[in-house]
């Protein structure tokens, strides 16, 4: 009779054993997925002011339409990010990454009008907290808008994660630098 007790007790143990791996691989896989989370949130807190940079350099040498950025070169620069965050983060999928980059700027034409140039890759919802248009207006009045220092850009990147939750990052060139921040 104990052989029999002892016998029916090994599934217990067994599924015991089974169930606790289970828990055990769950928890890793969770880890795993908070990492790749933060991991996302550091390069997309980092990303938009190195994109701005690429923007602004680009707007030196503005096409001679007068358009900043190409359609080939937006397309060129969500390669290089979706690589980027891709070789960073096991979980990343291009598919949920969006970018929407927005310049101001002035015409060549004697009556200097504001034009905007927009573009965008990836899902439409994806919007800066305060739009470029808004950040102008609050730093400047609207009729010092025409004398004012442009062009003025925006960038903004953002990741739909699997929850369902919007992990967004912007840079403006209307941002406080650093030193500003610093009160200096």
């Amino acid at each position: 009779m104990s052989n029999s007790k002892s016998y029916s007790s090994r599934p217990v143990w067994l599924m015991l054993g089974v169930s606790l791996i289970g828990i055990a691989c769950i928890a890793l896989l969770n880890e795993n997925s908070n990492a790749n989370r933060l991991v996302l949130q550091r390069y997309l807190q980092v990303l938009p002011n190195i994109s701005l940079e690429m923007v602004k350099a680009q707007s030196a040498l503005a096409a001679s339409d007068g358009q900043v950025l190409a359609p080939k070169q937006v397309d060129m620069l969500e390669e290089s990010l979706a690589k980027l965050l891709a070789s960073q983060s096991s979980s990343f999928d291009k598919r949920n990454f969006a970018m929407k980059i927005e310049i101001w700027r002035r015409n060549n034409l004697p009556s200097q009008f504001i034009e905007r140039e927009l573009h965008r890759f990836g899902f439409e919802s994806c919007e800066p907290n305060i739009q470029l248009e808004n950040q102008i207006r609050l730093v400047k009045p609207v009729s010092a808008l025409q004398r004012s220092a442009f062009p003025h850009y925006q960038v903004t990147l953002c990741y739909q994660q699997k929850d369902g939750s919007l992990l967004t990052a912007s840079a403006s060139s209307l941002d406080e630098s650093p030193d500003d921040a610093l009160g200096q």
